[in-house]
């Protein structure tokens, strides 16, 4: 992870920014909250370590995410460099009473190389991982990232039509 040009991008706007990429420690988690990042987003660590997933959505309420970067539904971790044997919807669900403020969803197959969205993948996993009482809402809410993955997650919300809690 480039620090520097992180640190200048902290120090250059002043909308909330979310980082993601080679946090896998609770103090690494720390350092770039105190920073002033907003929130972090844990991937590799979700699948690799789930107790410092906990830990960290325990200590800094509505400041961790989830980021699940799926290749025909299996998590990859690493930088995409290699695929689990576990599948978004499993990580999720692990994560559902944790505290996260969000899962942040990608299929690395077409949204990640800019091959076009995968809606129905994205709209399972909003309507699975959450309980029924509280379905889509923080999935939707979640501003998360730019550019395809978040015109993928306001769609799937549009194309959701249910009445829903928020």
């Amino acid at each position: 992870m480039n620090a520097l040009a992180v640190e200048a991008m902290l120090k250059a706007v002043t909308m909330p920014v979310q980082l993601g990429g080679g946090i896998r420690d609770l103090k690494t988690v720390e350092a770039w909250l105190d920073k002033g990042v907003a929130r972090v987003i844990i991937g590799t660590a979700a699948v690799r370590d789930p107790e410092l997933v906990k830990s960290a959505a325990k200590k800094f309420p509505g400041r961790v995410a989830v980021g699940l970067d799926a290749r025909d539904g299996k998590v990859a971790v690493e930088g995409w460099a290699e695929t689990s044997q576990v599948t978004a919807l499993e990580i999720a669900q692990r994560f559902e009473d944790a505290g996260v403020a969000a899962i942040i969803f990608t299929d690395i197959a077409r949204d990640g190389l800019l091959k076009g969205l995968n809606l129905d993948a994205t709209i399972a996993l909003g309507r699975a991982h959450l309980d029924p009482r509280d379905r889509l809402r923080r999935f939707c809410l979640d501003r998360g990232r730019q550019g395809a993955a978040g015109a993928a997650r306001q769609e799937a919300c549009r194309r959701d039509r249910r009445p829903r809690a928020l």
